[in-house]
């Protein structure tokens, strides 16, 4: 998250998701058997947003931006956030980075 802040000084808006080990993370933001699946938390704070979105019983895909301000979610029956959306169409640049490092 500190890197989150450093960027957004610097006017770059920066998402991501993260570990279900980090300790900062609410514990209602955690896969448990009481969520629903396709619901979706969020808390916002700031210039930053987490979500927390079920995508398969007790399965929680967490994530932060500091792009997104509202807790859009699609209109069809698995009610994806906005963010996820944003970030799955934009996260190849770093697979093929990171792939390409691994290569060499």
């Amino acid at each position: 998250m500190n890197l989150a802040k450093d960027l957004l000084q610097n006017k770059l808006t920066s998402m991501g998701t993260i570990l279900k080990s980090n300790t900062c993370l609410p514990k209602e933001f955690l896969p448990n058997r009481s969520r629903l699946e396709f619901s979706s938390l969020f808390r916002f704070q700031k210039n930053f947003t987490l979500v927390s979105y079920v995508s398969k019983k007790r399965k929680a895909v967490i994530l932060f931006s500091t792009m997104h301000h509202a807790p859009n979610v699609t209109s069809d029956k698995i009610m994806k956030p906005e963010i996820i959306l944003d970030y799955n169409m934009t996260k190849g640049g770093v697979g093929t980075y990171d792939q390409m490092i691994h290569e060499y």
